[in-house]
């Protein structure tokens, strides 16, 4: 059986060797905001990430469950100290705007006013990451990678940022796509005769396509995960 939010805080905390009053320090909550999440009566909280970095797990995993619990390979903090997840569906400040975070991919294909309030959560990233990848911060949407088929750049589960304005090809740079309304992160080739080629860098598991322009949805180019992609 799956375990709730509160029971992956406290499997977490055992494992690092943390109590209530050791963990609130370290993320600078009170004691009484942690007990309060281990107890169940707390589903969320703006110190998620900090609780994940102070634990050694994966944000995904204690959010959502989504395995592995850990991270195999060296994740640069990048991610860890700029997106922070938050129970305001408001901005935060202009240096800070905050998009939605759907758990699954395919939330691309529903209209922005056909979605329910509880289908996604938010999250925010500085205003200077829109600078520095040239996105617009109103069209940003996160999603969580879906599967492995760009690893080791994004890994399954993993946060990833898109700007679903930015959708003419621009060659070798990854994009969130939809192929008979199953949605993909991939890289994109635009061909001659109207053609794309599709790619994954994990090619062994999801081999290059090559098809019409027509057969595919383009729903955003992917900007950030881990670290930026230009």
């Amino acid at each position: 059986m799956k375990m709730t939010f509160a029971e992956r805080v406290k499997y977490a905390m055992n494992l690092e060797g943390f109590t209530q009053a050791s963990l609130a320090k370290k993320v600078e909550l009170s004691q009484s905001a942690i007990q309060k999440i281990t107890s169940g009566k707390s589903l969320r909280s703006k110190k998620l990430l900090d609780i994940s970095r102070a634990l050694k797990v994966r944000p995904e995993w204690l959010w959502d469950g989504i395995e592995p619990m850990k991270n195999k390979w060296s994740q640069s903090n990048a991610i860890i100290q700029k997106i922070e997840l938050d129970d305001s569906h408001q901005f935060i400040c202009e240096n800070e705007p905050q998009f939605p975070l759907y758990s699954r991919i395919e939330r691309l294909l529903i209209p922005k006013n056909k979605e329910k309030e509880d289908d996604f959560k938010m999250i925010r990233l500085p205003m200077d990451i829109a600078k520095k990848t040239n996105t617009n911060a109103t069209h940003w949407v996160g999603i969580l990678a879906p599967d492995t088929s760009m690893r080791p750049t994004i890994q399954e589960g993993a946060i990833v940022a898109i700007d679903e304005s930015m959708i003419e090809i621009k060659n070798g740079k990854i994009y969130a796509i939809s192929i008979g309304n199953i949605c993909m992160l991939r890289i994109l080739y635009a061909l001659p005769n109207k053609k794309v080629k599709i790619r994954s860098l994990n090619s062994d598991e999801y081999p290059d396509e090559s098809l019409s322009r027509d057969e595919v949805i383009i729903l955003g180019k992917v900007f950030y995960t881990a670290t930026m992609i230009d």
